[in-house]
């Protein structure tokens, strides 16, 4: 009973760092929508740096717990080098 709490208890964490990392690779997606929107129209720069410093501000160090919490995890044997790996490499190419 005790080792099942366990492994459901790491899956979920893992899933909670998950969250963490993917709302950072999802977030070009609605910001290149928004660049062509905005295409050919007179705005200020404003217009097109603002959701770029959202991004920036909040996004990217909730990938950064992400990230270290799969690190963490790796570490002490529950989780996959492909998961950290993937979750790295997400995070230092946005």
């Amino acid at each position: 009973m005790r080792a099942q709490i366990k492994r459901l208890s790491v899956h979920a964490m893992k899933i909670g760092c998950w969250l963490l990392v993917l709302p950072l690779a999802a977030a070009p997606i609605p910001y290149f929508f928004l660049w062509r929107r905005l295409q050919g129209t007179f705005t200020d720069g404003n217009a097109f740096t603002d959701p770029i410093s959202l991004i920036l501000s909040y996004l990217t160090p909730l990938a950064v717990v992400g990230v270290i919490g799969l690190a963490t995890l790796w570490r002490n044997g529950l989780a996959t080098t492909f998961s950290l790996a993937l979750a790295a490499l997400i995070f230092f190419l946005l």
